[in-house]
């Protein structure tokens, strides 16, 4: 009955964990002009309502400025300036211009509604001459989504309460 129990509360926590928006961590990197990096959101369900997006940056210098940033998601472009990523561009960013010019933290939630198995990510420095500027720690948090737990892990919770239960019938 035990085993029962843990396993009955480990599958509450896996499903209150999967409530979540997801949050998609795509990490640091210096960019030249066109220059991009990309991650997945991974398998979700739900309809996506928008996003937020947040990174710290530190100018290459040059008239370089932090809206120059480009966000695509599933091929819909946020931000940039003069390289299209994506498929369909968006608008600029609300901290768009030379505003923008000073190294900081930056970041906008967007309404942006879709639905799909998973969300494909990049990020780009989006003015195509500009200098080499540093993006750091970007995260992207999908709001709206769930993420799907891997079969793998609903897998080893399934033997978790049949091994306490076995043990127990012993």
């Amino acid at each position: 009955m035990r085993g029962l129990i843990l396993a009955a509360s480990a599958a509450l926590v896996v499903a209150g964990a999967a409530s979540a928006d997801v949050v998609v961590s795509m990490g640091s990197a210096s960019l030249a002009g066109g220059a991009s990096m990309s991650a997945s959101s991974g398998d979700v369900s739900g309809a996506m309502t928008g996003f937020t997006i947040s990174f710290g940056y530190v100018s290459g210098g040059g008239g370089a400025w932090a809206s120059d940033a480009a966000l695509v998601i599933n091929g819909a472009q946020y931000g940039g300036y003069d390289t299209l990523f994506g498929t369909s561009f968006m608008g600029y960013w609300g901290f768009d211009g030379p505003g923008s010019a000073a190294d900081g933290a930056y970041g906008e939630t967007r309404n942006h509604a879709s639905s799909a198995a998973a969300f494909n990510l990049v990020f780009g420095n989006g003015w195509s001459t500009g200098p080499v500027s540093s993006f750091n720690d970007v995260t992207v948090t999908l709001h709206g989504v769930n993420a799907v737990p891997a079969p793998g892990a609903l897998a080893l919770l399934g033997l978790a309460g049949f091994a306490g239960r076995r043990r127990r019938a012993c």
